[in-house]
């Protein structure tokens, strides 16, 4: 299996990394609340703040590409996945997500990026119905990233930088227009607890159905892939479709 890697894998472990235990219940926040989070975020500004989409469109897309590059330049390999974890739902489901990511891809943590570059946009513009849940939501998800035994500690802090950066050059290069709402409050509520509602059972669904698909499909494991970092799963074509088509 070929990757575009420009130099040998880093493991940016300090000794707390070494100390963290496998904490189940972080799954719920590193899977279903990051993801949940991501799309709500999404849907906000495609369909309610739509004078700010274009600039939350590149911020987003300059997050993700910009973190490849890092990847394929100073890649950083994790050797902190758990091991023998419990046979629980919660657990089978990340040990599926350890299964489908490259593991070479933690710093900085997408997960983080991703996280504190909605919490930027929806602070500036709706502090007070959705930026302190944001905020909050994301810094669960940080801590997840590590309680999963996916990122290292370090990870945390280069996510976050890299979503400061992210903003500040769109803020920098990308205007605003007026804003135009294509729904009304109401309806947004509306889909917002529909969101709530599939994004869990649809990020279920995606990580077992991949599982049995690679059981049955992949056992070469001869075929070459570019891979998509964390934020986005680890079978690349698809999920490079799949980032292009939330927007």
């Amino acid at each position: 299996m070929a990757n575009y890697y420009l130099g040998k894998p880093h493991i940016p472990a300090i000794p707390i990394d070494y100390k963290i235990p496998y904490i189940e219940f972080f799954v719920v926040i590193y899977i279903y609340a990051f993801y949940t989070l991501l799309v709500l975020t999404d849907l906000y500004y495609a369909l309610i703040q739509t004078g700010k989409f274009c600039r939350y469109l590149f911020a987003a897309t300059l997050n993700v590409i910009l973190a490849c590059l890092i990847y394929m330049i100073f890649p950083t390999q994790n050797i902190m996945q758990a091991r023998n974890l419990p046979n629980t739902f919660l657990s089978e489901l990340m040990q599926r997500y350890y299964e489908a990511d490259v593991a070479m891809n933690c710093l900085p943590s997408l997960h983080v990026a991703s996280s504190i570059l909605s919490v930027l946009f929806l602070y500036e513009d709706t502090r007070k119905e959705y930026g302190w849940m944001a905020l909050t939501t994301a810094i669960l998800i940080s801590i997840s990233t590590i309680f999963v035994r996916q990122h290292y500690v370090l990870d945390i802090p280069a996510g976050i930088l890299h979503a400061l950066f992210a903003y500040w050059i769109s803020k920098r290069l990308i205007g605003t227009e007026p804003n135009k709402p294509y729904i009304d409050k109401k309806l947004w509520r509306a889909i917002s607890i529909l969101v709530l509602v599939l994004v869990p059972i649809l990020t279920s669904a995606y990580l077992l159905m991949e599982s049995k698909s690679e059981d049955c499909c992949d056992n070469d494991n001869t075929h070459i892939a570019f891979y998509l970092p964390d934020a986005y799963g680890g079978d690349s074509a698809k999920n490079f479709v799949l980032f292009f088509a939330i927007y």
